[in-house]
């Protein structure tokens, strides 16, 4: 069972304490089958851990090596639905194998390494650093990682759109909805959509996400029929409309997160990266004035990832919800409406140009440079660890041990979510137990590979002191040819079934198996 936490981190410098450090900056069927409960921990603020963070800055080991959370983080309680602001969503899987995705890096350039090894790294309950007999500490490169990004359309109809051709700024919609269905770019090519007008108030278009073009094109069409009729009135409600359409935002009598599967949330965790953007067509200031800026700031910075923007702490910033501001205007510029432009990715003017205008390409070219400055692929590793208590209340600290920019996640453990009657994960598990695992030992995410990606696979059984070696597996493969190599990997051939499933069984502990789903 998969599910998520909240954590609260700092970025330690060996004088003094940064907590949740940054600056400013610009759902998913990745998870669709996670069952998580969404359980939460969040860490308190107080004046005594703060001085135990600051105690506690300048570690002993001087290896080099610290890390990026790459966890989202959440912002603000009335988006996330937490306790407190400014935390990170973590992920653990029952019972109670606690998981950091982070991004190794070395500690003196912050720049991505590929040498890091769990030694680098300490995780500490109450104080008390965790032995590594009992809690089984791992740090595997993730492979095979699904991504997933949803989009949602807007389009200003009120009456200050009123020198805009409409019919011309729908039908670069169709066009660039054209070029996303052929793009080489996997993310976008596959990428969702909601569609959104507004004026005196938002109306959402689609009954939540869709990549179908042809319901896309047809509610396009739709908007210029609204257009015309002037069916939402000549008022401009950018600030509710920015908020709903991000979604999740609950406060007072607003409840967008339960209003459909229409909010834009992005999630990270070593099963899956989804992101989402926003993308609004508009003209003119707010008038309506239902919401104010603070909170359709709120929305945009609702969530983030934290990035590294140069060689030291104070270049560490946090990069929002991306939101690509398309002012649109007849044959002269349109009137930019200064309190969204500051808070967007890119602001760029619409005009038109011999009947037509023109932003499909570079609103591609923008998207895939927001996805390309929030994750790096190649760099994610998983952190994982056994969680032995089962009473009372707990502090986890994940902390590198690198003697500068060192980063720490803090998640405190209410003790009512625990079990006293849960065992130790070598008495609960079963299947789970066992792990297939890259070539050379990396996380596979899902369980799911592309052929292309790897070929050989290793065995490896998990939480638990004992050793096996090549004689205690077996493998099997359907749909595909393969062979068991002598030190007890097996190297997959070929598919010629898709998919392929691969299956590791150890036949010495109670002949649990694991399975590997091979795609081409």
């Amino acid at each position: 069972m998969g599910n998520y936490k909240y954590l609260a981190a700092g970025l330690l410098l060996p004088v003094f304490l940064l907590a949740g450090c940054g600056g400013g900056g610009g759902g998913s069927d990745v998870f669709e089958d996670d069952d998580s409960e969404n359980q939460r921990t969040i860490s308190d603020s107080t004046e005594e851990q703060e001085q135990e963070q600051d105690d506690e800055s300048t570690p002993t080991n001087s290896d080099g090596i610290s890390y990026l959370p790459l966890s989202v983080y959440e912002s603000f309680k009335e988006f996330s639905g937490a306790d407190q602001d400014g935390v990170f969503a973590s992920d653990y899987d029952a019972p109670w194998i606690k998981s950091y995705l982070i991004s190794p890096v070395a500690s003196a350039t912050l720049q991505p390494v590929a040498n890091a090894q769990v030694a680098n790294y300490s995780v500490k309950v109450d104080g008390i650093e965790i032995s590594p007999a009992e809690s089984f500490p791992l740090l595997q490169k993730v492979i095979g990682v699904p991504t997933s990004l949803q989009t949602a359309l807007v389009f200003d109809i009120s009456g200050s759109m009123s020198d805009v051709s409409m019919q011309a700024l729908v039908d670069e919609a169709k066009t660039y909805l054209a070029q996303v269905q052929l793009s080489s770019n996997p993310m976008i090519a596959s990428q969702q959509f909601t569609l959104w007008v507004f004026a005196n108030e938002p109306r959402e278009l689609t009954s939540g996400f869709t990549n179908d073009i042809g319901t896309l094109n047809g509610l396009l069409d739709q908007i210029v029929t609204l257009y015309d009729a002037v069916d939402l009135g000549y008022g401009t409600s950018i600030h509710r409309t920015v908020v709903e359409a991000i979604g999740r935002y609950n406060k007072d009598d607003y409840a967008f997160d339960a209003d459909g599967d229409n909010d834009l949330v992005d999630r990270a965790s070593k099963n899956g990266i989804a992101l989402s953007q926003l993308v609004i067509f508009s003209s003119g200031s707010e008038t309506s004035l239902e919401m104010d800026v603070e909170t359709m700031s709120k929305a945009i910075q609702s969530q983030a990832f934290v990035k590294y923007t140069g060689a030291s702490t104070s270049n560490t910033r946090y990069q929002y919800k991306p939101v690509f501001y398309y002012v649109v205007g007849g044959t002269a510029v349109g009137e930019t409406y200064t309190p969204l432009s500051v808070l967007a990715e890119a602001t760029d003017n619409l005009t038109l140009v011999a009947g037509e205008y023109s932003y499909a390409e570079s609103l591609i070219a923008n998207q895939i440079n927001a996805v390309e400055e929030r994750i790096d692929l190649d760099n994610q590793y998983v952190y994982r660890f056994a969680f032995v208590p089962r009473v009372g209340d707990h502090q986890v600290i994940f902390s590198s041990k690198s003697t500068t920019n060192s980063y720490r996640l803090f998640t405190d453990i209410d003790g009512d979510d625990l079990s006293p009657g849960t065992g130790a994960p070598i008495e609960e598990l079963t299947n789970e137990l066992i792990e297939i695992t890259g070539p050379n030992g990396e996380y596979i995410a899902n369980a799911i590979i592309d052929f292309s990606v790897a070929q050989t696979f290793r065995p490896a059984t998990r939480w638990t002191t004992l050793t096996y070696g090549a004689s205690d597996y077996s493998w099997s493969l359907s749909g595909g040819t393969g062979t068991t190599n002598s030190d007890g990997s097996y190297t997959v051939d070929s598919v010629t079934t898709p998919p392929a499933v691969l299956t590791l069984t150890n036949n010495t502990i109670g002949g649990y198996s694991a399975q590997l789903v091979i795609v081409e």
